[in-house]
Parts: structure tokens; C-alpha cells; sequence
């Protein structure tokens, strides 16, 4: 059989209609349904403000130059995520510190945060994959300092302490809309605050750094153009109709791999704490031989995909210590075949092939 990639979701009905509806009436730019989804997204997070951007990466742009980050300034992350983390605080001007992984999770050493706590200015904690940081520690430790929570693949995901949503513990909370997340609209993020003040900076930041009152444009901010599609509002919007539905799915399949993964000693799944609303939005399996165990996959035509390299590999940035950990995940973990629309057939191959392995 042929999976249908190796993260697989479909665009449901009413997102199409959606989007074909305002392609139709020309509601093309920031349109009806960008700011219905705006709205939406304060009502299902709690907070004072959301802001649609183009991308997360875009929203993590916006949050580092909401916090006046720039030239001068250093910014902290972990060592294992996305790299356009770490892409979003260079092209602010910034430096970027890279922060060692715990070693049993990717997620953030709280242990050498606070050994490092002098040496940055902000910190992009990464919720990767669903698993969540302890943000009042992190809180503890940065001891004022600003904090910004890279939710892009924990969007919908409970907090650590299992109350509130990822994302909203913090400055800012950034998320991704891509096609690889909880929401999908094909492209698109957004940026959250607890703070209503926060709002009319961020809708500047979006439009170029500029101002609009009666007609008249106010260059307020060096910024960069975070406008966005009404189009891909629309889809983003209509795919918030069943996502109750797409987390039990992905629960699913976490619960098939978990059970079919047991007491392999080759290939272990990597734990997310479902029952205290962690979302498993991937499914991340460190092999102690990835090679081989991907050929067999691509011998039965089940695709996977590598876990993302150790970002102390970009020569742009600079690390507090050896990232040991992460460049461990980075080397050894991979994605077999996941996401909520996924055929479980696929789930059920490729389980039966990792027990084979062992």
C-alpha cells in the first residue's frame, strides 16, 4: 500500500466553500473572514488579543520586535525545533543563543537556562510537538525578562500545568497555521497576548510598521510585511469546525503506536502526556539505527520523515554548551506515517514493521 505522505490532513468541505466564497466576492486581503477568525481564536484561547500573520514564523517575528529586539540584543531558544525560530531573531538583528535539550524529551534544560540566565535577553521557549515547558519556572528564572512561546506545533495543546492552553503563559504566544499543524490553512499563523494594549502594536508591525487614521498613514515602526490572504483566513476558519474531531484521531494514533511500540528495544516513541492535554500532532520514534529502519519503511512504501537537525548546525548561531541532546534527537528520531487524516492502515503497517525491527 502507499500512505498518503507521511503527514497526512484533508481540507474539509466547508473550508473550500469558504474559501471560494471569498474569492468570489473579491474579500480577498485582510477580509470578513480574517476577522472572524481572529475572534474565534480569542474565544477558544482566552486571550485579549490575536493577530492573523502570514506565517509562524512571521508571528515570531512580530513578537521579537514587539518586545524592541533588534541590534544589540541576544535571544535565547532550545537547541532542537524549527529553524525558522532562530531565523526569526537574526533577521531582527539579533544574536541567538542555542540552549541544550533535557536528555529523555526535546524540550528545553530549565537546569542550564538558569546557568545561562545572564548571558541572553529573551527567550523563545519551543512547546515541541505538543510537549510543554514549565512556564512558571521559566518565569522564575528570567526574572522579568521578556518570554515568547513558540506554540507553532502545540496550537490547541494544554499548558503544563493542564489548565490552560499553550501559548497564553507568556508575553506573546506564536502558532503556526501551516499544513502541518492543528488548524491548517495551507499557510498562515497567528500571534496571542494577554494584553490588550498589545493590540494596536501588532496590527502596526503587520502593515509595514504603519498607522492608518482617517485616511492618513503614520509610519510608526520599522517593520516588514505581515499582511495576510483572506483566502487562506477562510480555509483556517472552516477548518476550526471539526478540530475537536482531528484531536481524537491524532490521540488515536498516538494510543496504536504506544501500544504496538512496547518493549522495543530499536525503536522507542517518544512520550507526550496525553492525559494532561499535550496534543501528540506527531509521532517522533528515536531509532538506534534511523537509516536502516527508514530504508525498510521505503522498501514498503510507507514514507517517513527526519526529525529537524540540531540548530547549532546553522553557522548563524551560537550555543551555551555542547548540545549533546539535541544533536542527539536531530541524528536519531524520525516521523513514521501520522496526522489526523492518515489511512490507519498505514499506522498499522508501519507498526508492524517497527516490531519486526525490533
Amino acid at each position: 500500500m502507499v500512505s498518503k505522505g507521511w503527514f497526512h490532513t484533508e481540507i474539509t468541505n466547508t473550508a473550500k466553500k469558504l474559501a471560494v466564497e471569498a474569492l468570489s466576492s473579491s474579500d480577498l486581503t485582510n477580509g470578513s473572514n480574517t476577522i472572524k477568525l481572529e475572534k474565534e481564536i480569542k474565544n477558544i484561547l482566552g486571550v485579549e488579543t490575536a493577530i492573523y500573520t502570514n506565517s509562524g514564523t512571521s508571528a515570531l517575528s512580530m513578537a521579537l520586535l514587539a518586545a524592541g529586539i533588534g541590534k544589540g540584543h541576544t535571544v535565547a531558544t532550545g537547541g532542537i525545533g524549527w529553524i525558522a525560530t532562530v531565523q526569526a531573531a537574526k533577521f531582527t538583528g539579533a544574536d541567538v543563543l542555542l540552549i541544550d535539550v533535557e536528555k529523555d524529551l526535546p524540550k528545553l534544560d530549565l537546569d542550564q537556562l538558569k546557568d545561562a540566565s545572564d548571558k541572553f535577553d529573551v527567550l523563545i521557549s519551543v512547546n515541541y510537538n505538543g510537549r510543554q515547558l514549565n512556564t512558571n519556572k521559566i518565569k522564575n528564572i528570567l526574572n522579568g525578562k521578556v518570554l515568547i512561546e513558540d506554540s507553532c506545533k502545540s496550537l490547541l495543546s494544554r499548558d503544563y500545568k493542564g489548565i490552560s492552553f499553550s501559548g497564553t503563559n507568556s508575553n506573546f504566544g506564536c502558532f503556526s497555521l501551516g499544513m502541518i499543524s492543528m488548524v491548517p490553512g495551507i499557510y498562515g499563523g497567528f500571534i496571542v497576548s494577554k494584553n490588550l494594549n498589545d493590540y494596536d502594536d501588532l496590527k502596526c508591525l503587520k502593515w509595514h510598521g504603519t498607522s492608518y487614521s482617517s485616511n492618513k498613514e503614520e509610519y510608526k515602526k520599522c517593520s516588514y510585511n505581515f499582511k495576510t490572504s483572506n483566502i487562506h483566513a477562510s480555509i483556517a476558519l472552516g477548518m476550526l469546525e471539526n478540530y475537536e474531531e482531528r484531536i481524537s484521531k491524532l490521540e488515536l494514533i498516538y494510543a496504536m503506536y504506544k501500544e504496538g511500540l512496547k518493549n522495543l528495544e530499536n525503536n522507542k516513541l517518544l512520550t507526550v502526556k496525553v492525559n494532561d492535554g499535550e496534543i501528540p500532532l506527531l509521532i517522533d520514534i528515536v531509532s538506534k539505527n534511523r537509516t536502516e529502519t527508514i530504508t525498510k519503511f521505503k522498501e514498503k512504501n510507507l514514507p517517513t520523515c527526519n526529525y529537524h537537525e540540531s540548530l547549532d548546525k546553522a553557522y548563524y548561531t551560537k550555543s551555551f554548551t555542547e548540545l549533546k541532546y539535541s544533536r542527539f534527537f536531530g541524528s536519531s528520531v524520525f516521523h513514521p506515517p501520522c496526522g489526523p487524516d492518515q489511512d490507519l492502515k498505514a499506522i498499522e503497517q508501519s507498526i508492524k514493521l517497527l516490531r519486526s525491527i525490533g
